[in-house]
């Protein structure tokens, strides 16, 4: 049984974000990263904020386009 090794460009890091330590790698061929990452919750908010205040939108214009 036989074996070979390959050596594939895999980028490593990490950085210290509001005292909290994260670590990620990245593939260099594909670009795929794996790790954690810091979750802002008035972006995730905001952004949930945004797509209702589209969805909205769309059904008032649904809405008007039904009734015309």
């Amino acid at each position: 049984m036989t074996f070979k090794h390959i050596l594939l460009p895999v980028w490593m890091a990490a950085y210290k974000y509001r005292g909290k330590s994260y670590r990620f790698v990245i593939n260099a061929r594909t670009g795929q990263v794996q790790g954690e990452r810091p979750y802002s919750a008035w972006k995730i908010a905001f952004a949930v904020l945004i797509g209702l205040a589209i969805a909205a939108c769309v059904g008032y214009l649904a809405a008007q386009q039904q009734g015309v």
